[in-house]
């Protein structure tokens, strides 16, 4: 998986977790902040920042979730060169994977009670789950950690407290502030989105409720 992983690693999908999914490997494909750097050199090419829709009301599509799957179907491409039988499965697809339930149950994430967050042992709440590749014929030469274990709270703000947060989060500013609790309990503070890649998060999301 070596050419694989260069090319994961070099779009900024730098977050693995290797685990056994019955017959086959199964690889988490996530991102931390790393992404954004790529993702915006990516949106200035004349081809990058691709949607779909005409603007007469069809569903635009979110341009990070474009390059994700462009960055994901090269490295599968190098992978089924290399006689592997691979299927993908995308986070942002309805149906297709869901993510949280994924990172926990693979046990490349904890998720305290009432904490919408999956949150991962060195990035915290800031991270993403972007696919789920299942492989057989190929055994990934990428180490895998041990089940993420469920963070205690480091700060004076418990898991009850930010879980209370999350019940009354209604705006994207309410959210935020979620996600900022569960980083300064787990101690992963450090590892926050940029601030241009936090406002196309949140504007994105509030774009897709309808409330901007």
């Amino acid at each position: 998986m070596d050419g694989a992983s260069r090319m994961l690693r070099d779009a900024g999908l730098d977050v693995w977790h290797v685990y056994t999914d019955g017959d086959a490997t199964g690889v988490l494909v996530g991102n931390s902040a790393a992404i954004w750097r790529p993702f915006s050199e990516w949106t200035e090419r004349p081809s990058g920042g691709g949607s779909s829709g005409d603007g007469d009301g069809e569903r635009v599509e979110n341009p990070l979730d474009t390059y994700v799957e462009s960055a994901v179907a090269h490295a599968v491409e190098a992978l089924r060169s290399n006689g592997s039988e691979v299927s993908v499965a995308w986070a942002h697809r309805v149906g297709e994977l869901d993510a949280v339930s994924t990172a926990v149950g693979s046990g490349a994430a904890a998720r305290p009670p009432g904490v919408p967050f999956a949150l991962h042992p060195r990035f915290g709440p800031w991270w993403a789950i972007r696919a789920r590749l299942l492989l057989r014929g190929l055994r990934p030469a990428v180490l895998s950690p041990v089940a993420a274990p469920l963070p205690e709270a480091l700060s004076d703000m418990t898991w009850a407290d930010v879980a209370g947060m999350a019940r009354a989060a209604r705006t994207r500013e309410d959210w935020l502030a979620v996600r900022r609790a569960c980083a300064a309990a787990s101690g992963t503070s450090a590892e926050e989105y940029p601030p241009a890649m936090l406002l196309f998060h949140y504007s994105w999301l509030a774009q897709q409720a309808g409330t901007e």
